[in-house]
């Protein structure tokens, strides 16, 4: 049977690896119990700082509400004083009282003759000189009055009102002096037009072809003038493709930088620059011996000062 221990016995002493771990446990410990009281002392430093921001970033929205209140109170008070105040009601009329007048009514005056109608242009031309000189006066009155009253930033706005509303009486006046003043026409015989004679398109040649190589890779399409698909490929670095010209064509490709296009054994160019996609045309040379097509003549129209058959000369 087993002994049991007895109270004098003594406990195994720990050895010196288990000491070190003891103390390495420790230190670890104390280095957590150390992060972790700065994580706390972040924490409750996190409401602080939100609410700080939050405090200033409403006090800025303050100082921009305040500010333009005060900007409409002071706007509000310079067009209180800068409109007119409403006139003072002035006292009813009595009532006219017609009487009989003796001997009966008075003759009617005769008809007035009817004037020329450039002496009635001519009146209406000054008319209208002295309404505008009235009009230009008025508003540079009424300007230099608002100007004392009207601050600075209103100026401007005003003064645009004015000028617009000055230029607008210009433009009425003069459209009604161009209408009124406009003779009137007479019977014209119509120009006549003649119309361009359509010269044939010149013989080109049919034997020549149009040589496509490409230095890297991109799809190349080509079409005839009238639309109809010839070739539609990709082609590489490296490749060419040898097409009829016949009576035209049209090339476009995705890389149009790196597609070299020649006619028979002509020299090589690029077919467009990189940012230009559309179509090229390329058109056959023509026969030997064909002088170029001229210019197509324009209609002929006589000179305005020529008269027409039928309409005598004007002065």
């Amino acid at each position: 049977m087993e002994q049991a221990p007895t109270p004098n016995s003594r406990p195994e002493e720990p050895g010196p690896s288990e000491a070190e771990s003891i103390e390495t446990l420790e230190r670890e410990l104390d280095l957590a119990r150390t992060e972790l009281a700065e994580y706390q002392a972040l924490i409750d430093e996190l409401p602080a700082i939100y609410e700080a921001k939050f405090r200033h970033q409403v006090q800025g929205l303050a100082q921009d509400i305040k500010r333009l209140l005060d900007e409409r109170r002071a706007l509000q008070s310079q067009l209180d004083g800068a409109l007119p105040s409403a006139p003072p009601d002035r006292p009813a009329l009595p009532p006219v009282v017609l009487e009989p007048v003796e001997g009966g009514l008075p003759p009617a005056e005769e008809p007035r003759s009817r004037r020329p109608a450039s002496l009635r242009l001519r009146r209406w031309q000054r008319g209208m000189g002295r309404s505008w000189h009235r009009v230009r006066d008025g508003a540079l009155q009424r300007s230099r009055a608002l100007r004392s009253s009207v601050s600075p930033r209103l100026r401007l706005p005003l003064v645009a009102v004015v000028s617009a509303f000055g230029v607008a009486a210009l433009v009425i006046g003069v459209e009604g002096l161009r209408r009124q003043g406009a003779a009137p026409t007479t019977g014209t015989a119509p120009r006549t037009v003649t119309p361009a004679t359509q010269q044939p398109a010149p013989p080109r040649r049919q034997d020549q072809d149009l040589t496509l190589r490409s230095r890297g890779t991109a799809w190349l399409e080509v079409q005839t003038l009238e639309g109809e698909v010839v070739y539609f490929d990709t082609l590489k670095k490296g490749e060419q493709q040898r097409i009829p010209l016949q009576e035209g064509l049209k090339v476009r490709a995705g890389r149009p930088d790196l597609l070299d296009v020649a006619i028979d054994d002509g020299p090589y160019e690029v077919l467009n620059p990189i940012h230009v996609l559309g179509w090229r045309t390329f058109m056959p040379e023509l026969e030997p011996g064909v002088p170029p097509s001229p210019a197509p003549s324009s209609p002929m129209l006589p000179s305005p000062g020529t008269p027409t058959p039928g309409t005598p000369p004007q002065p």
